[in-house]
């Protein structure tokens, strides 16, 4: 994904506070070293609480499969223990978006981010699709999605790209 990314002139790279966003963000910053990098936790990953780092399979399915029913059916607050609703990941997700793109009108940025963060806000802010619906937005990682921002939308200009995975299978 970096080489891919190599051509692109950012402005600046936002980077969520993991560290998989960060590795992947240091890969990327190694072919635009005099851009600046700022790490912003509205960027990180949804919270799943006492289930964070679990597998969505064995005694975790069924919980899984509920809350995703949830989520279908328009239910945004539920939230496993410790961890973050819908909505409480919406709030942060656009804030992050509305900073970002405050503090670079007409520029371009990139942002390091992740799977579930990135459809809950591209259901939040991208005409068609909503929160209902987030899973008709495929993602897989390091997957690339390119929006603008013009005239107070976001426009989708490529969702989800992996084709730069296909030159290392």
């Amino acid at each position: 994904m970096a080489r891919r990314l190599a051509d692109l002139s950012p402005g600046r790279i936002y980077v969520s506070t993991l560290l998989r966003a960060r590795q992947t963000a240091e890969a990327i910053s190694a072919f635009h070293p005099e851009v600046p990098v700022e790490f912003d936790p509205d960027l990180m990953e949804m919270s799943f609480g006492h289930l964070e780092g679990q597998n969505y399979d064995g005694e975790n399915a069924a919980f899984f499969e509920w809350l995703y029913g949830r989520w279908s059916q328009g239910v945004f607050t539920d939230q496993i223990d410790g961890g973050e609703s819908l909505v409480d990941v919406k709030s942060r997700a656009v804030r992050a978006v509305e900073r970002i793109v405050e503090q670079n009108r007409g520029g371009r940025v990139l942002v390091v981010t992740h799977g579930r963060w990135l459809r809950i806000l591209l259901a939040s802010i991208l005409d068609d699709y909503r929160l209902e619906n987030m899973e008709d937005l495929l993602h897989r990682n390091t997957a690339i999605t390119h929006l603008r921002h013009v005239e107070g939308r976001f426009e989708p200009q490529m969702l989800a790209s992996d084709e730069h995975l296909e030159e290392v299978a």
